[in-house]
């Protein structure tokens, strides 16, 4: 079964990128690879013909038979910006392959993927792997990686994918600005992050668009789906879905911001305020006792520069005081933030209960 990497990478070669184009995305998606993964990234094509119009004349071609199916593609062998090898293939019946084997410059017969493999030299893919993260890792890389993982255990995100472009903008080549640019798509039933590093210049001009909109014009890929920006109806409407999942009843709209109150069967009130669509750029979320003493909140106040995450924080000296704070992960959209409101819920529903004895 191929890897949403590998469909990827074979939608590109569908939508007409050529062979070099195609191994640069390859070479994008090399930080992503990890020890005890698979040493041969599999791109299917949709036909014979496409495949050898499409590879390079010196191209290594291989034959693999496993049960009833025969593929015939080019193994493009690991380099040091691609740890795993490349098979770009096609299937073909046996008299097809009768036909155009003494044809192929360069060929040979697997029995079998593990014979593919071993031609593939899996045996070293490791070793490949552990020189490729020595030689291109880095502490902003390692930092992103720390901050998608917090995000995996407190929202809705399943999957972080980092575009590790060794310093350079991922559009132009030129030396990145600070930093990476990331992009979430998902619902509360799971959600993809995509993280990658722009120049300044590429920085400010995917700030006045979605970050989907600008790699598609960059790159020349029709998106399936049309990005629209949320108004505040279509916020209160999935504050308000937010709440129902955290069994909130009685919700109450504020008329001055865009806020929702909702009541736990415990007395305790659950407010989500998420304004990220409006020029305060800001979001809330605060669990409060019925005379409105904060039991815990979440938000993305600039006021905690020490934090190594910045800027979304949760406040842990609560109720006592209000400056102790820890990273959050979050979003600041309550559908994909669910995870950590239920936890930041149960937290608070403990310390209420306990004082009530």
């Amino acid at each position: 079964m191929l890897t949403e990497q590998e469909k990827e990478i074979a939608a590109l070669v569908d939508a007409g990128r050529g062979f070099d184009e195609t191994e640069a995305l390859v070479a994008a998606y090399s930080p992503q690879l990890r020890a005890g993964g698979r040493c041969v990234i599999y791109i299917p094509l949709k036909s014979m013909q496409a495949l050898l119009r499409w590879v390079p004349s010196e191209a290594q071609w291989v034959s693999v038979t496993e049960g009833s199916e025969t593929l015939l593609g080019v193994l493009i062998p690991a380099d040091p910006d691609r740890p795993a090898a490349r098979f770009y293939f096609a299937l073909v019946d046996r008299g097809g392959l009768e036909v155009l084997q003494p044809h192929l410059p360069h060929y040979a017969e697997a029995v079998g993927f593990a014979s593919l493999e071993a031609m593939a030299d899996s045996a070293g893919f490791e070793g490949r792997v552990r020189a490729y993260a020595q030689a291109n890792g880095s502490p902003q890389v390692e930092l992103l990686e720390a901050l998608l993982k917090g995000r995996a255990g407190a929202t809705a995100a399943s999957e972080a994918h980092i575009l590790d472009t060794g310093g350079r903008c991922l559009v132009c080549g030129e030396a990145a600005a600070p930093g990476f640019v990331t992009t979430t798509v998902g619902t509360a039933a799971g959600a993809s992050s995509l993280s990658f590093a722009l120049c300044a210049a590429h920085e400010g001009e995917a700030a006045s668009m979605f970050l989907f909109d600008f790699l598609a014009g960059k790159f020349g890929v029709e998106l399936p789906l049309q990005i629209a920006e949320m108004a505040s109806e279509d916020v209160y409407l999935q504050i308000e879905a937010s709440l129902r999942a955290l069994a909130c009843r009685d919700l109450k709209r504020d008329d001055t911001k865009i806020q929702v109150t909702g009541l736990r069967e415990s007395g305790l009130r659950v407010i989500l305020r998420c304004e990220g669509h409006t020029g305060k750029r800001s979001y809330a979320y605060m669990v409060t006792t019925p005379d409105k003493v904060n039991l815990r909140r979440v938000d993305n106040a600039r006021d905690h520069p020490e934090q190594q995450f910045r800027w979304d924080h949760v406040h842990l000296g609560l109720p006592a005081e209000n400056r102790t704070v820890g990273p959050s992960f979050t979003f600041g959209l309550a559908s994909l933030d669910l995870p950590t409101l239920r936890a930041e819920i149960e937290r608070a529903e403990a310390v209420w209960l306990a004082r009530q004895g």
